[in-house]
């Protein structure tokens, strides 16, 4: 498979010195320029750059909530995690927060934040999927059940006779 490496007009190969030169020259409205961002910060997600922050900093900005949950999963996973306001601004960010909360095995911590996301979002599955697998509670089965509820349900049964 052959893949093509688009670069911006005066740009280098180096997806670094490419995020520099977009993050000189913002244009958050644009989404050429986002979609260029996101590409380079992806690339350079195990970066210690500083600009690997600033790029998802400055995709945040925009107050989508694909956007804010990723900057969350990147300072995360970069133990760069500064004060956020409320994490349960969005079903996305608040799915970040509780799956930052497993794991660092804060469990009871995300035991409670994931029951608080299931009444602020209740219509999404995922808090109570989460929760179920957390709390290792077998879920009622049926046939057109996905394979993840079969796992649950599986896994669930066995810790119970493993006791």
């Amino acid at each position: 498979m052959v893949g093509v490496l688009l670069l911006r007009p005066g740009a280098t190969g180096d997806p670094l010195g490419q995020l520099e030169d977009l993050l000189a020259d913002p244009a958050p409205k644009s989404a050429d320029w986002r979609t260029d961002v996101w590409h380079q910060v992806r690339v350079l997600e195990h970066s210690k750059s500083p600009l690997v922050l600033a790029g998802w900093s400055a995709l945040a900005a925009s107050g989508n909530p694909p956007d804010r949950a990723n900057l969350l999963l990147y300072q995360r996973r970069h133990g760069a995690l500064s004060d956020w306001d409320n994490p349960l601004e969005s079903a996305e960010v608040a799915v970040e927060w509780a799956l930052g909360l497993w794991g660092n095995q804060q469990l009871p911590v995300a035991d409670s934040f994931l029951a608080a996301a299931t009444l602020e979002f209740p219509d999404d599955s995922r808090f109570r999927d989460n929760l179920a697998w957390l709390r290792m509670k077998a879920p009622n089965l049926d046939r057109q059940d996905d394979q993840r509820a079969v796992a649950l349900q599986i896994l669930s049964r066995k810790k119970c006779y493993s006791r």
